[in-house]
């Protein structure tokens, strides 16, 4: 059996603080759970780490090289998460995404999306598909695509939705018409209300 990440951790805790108590807040674990991470690491090494007394706790000289180790493991350990991390992020658009787009949206919204893409995620391979809304949603569902850029309202099944902004639908009339004329055309043609897309 070896020592845990999480009794070094207890450990080294002690270790700095010289008080099961402290150590134990500091970790966030109760005093016992503390207690017996460090029995079961003593247990393992099979030596005696911290000198207990009622008014102090002491480590032993074998018990202070355990803990040099153990920080230089628990740092290691740190960075290599943070390295893990940092990959993630650079990695988070990456790979390949196949987006059906409504042709109606695809001339006004595309270019300036995809020199925004090649900026800051040049790994990322992007595969347009332009297809009518009905199409595009069935590409989806069977999985030829992996999103759909559409107008909503519209019938979706079990997919997730998320408004990516309106687009005011504004008329064009002759300036010789009055403008009674035109909100009545609108109310009557979109009820008043601006599509959004999806």
């Amino acid at each position: 059996m070896e020592p845990s990440l999480k009794q070094l951790k207890y450990a080294l805790a002690v270790s700095e603080c010289r008080h099961f108590g402290k150590a134990a807040s500091a970790c966030n674990v109760t005093q016992s759970t503390l207690s017996a991470g460090i029995q079961d690491l003593e247990n393992i090494l099979e030596v005696q780490l911290f000198e207990r007394t009622k008014k102090k706790v002491l480590v032993t000289e074998t018990g202070q090289a355990v803990i040099d180790k153990a920080r230089m493991v628990l740092q290691a350990t740190q960075e290599l998460i943070e390295i893990v991390a940092d990959g993630a992020d650079d990695q988070a658009l990456s790979g390949s995404i196949k987006l059906a787009v409504i042709p109606t949206i695809a001339p006004f919204l595309l270019p300036p999306l995809l020199a925004q893409l090649r900026q800051h995620f040049p790994a990322l391979q992007l595969y347009l598909r332009e297809a009518q809304t009905e199409p595009a949603l069935e590409e989806l569902y069977s999985g030829r695509v992996d999103a759909v850029l559409m107008a909503t309202p519209y019938p979706t099944a079990e997919v997730t939705t998320e408004p990516l902004f309106e687009d005011p639908f504004l008329p064009g009339v002759f300036i010789r018409q009055q403008v009674s004329e035109i909100q009545t055309s609108k109310d009557q043609a979109f009820g008043g209300a601006a599509p959004a897309f999806t």
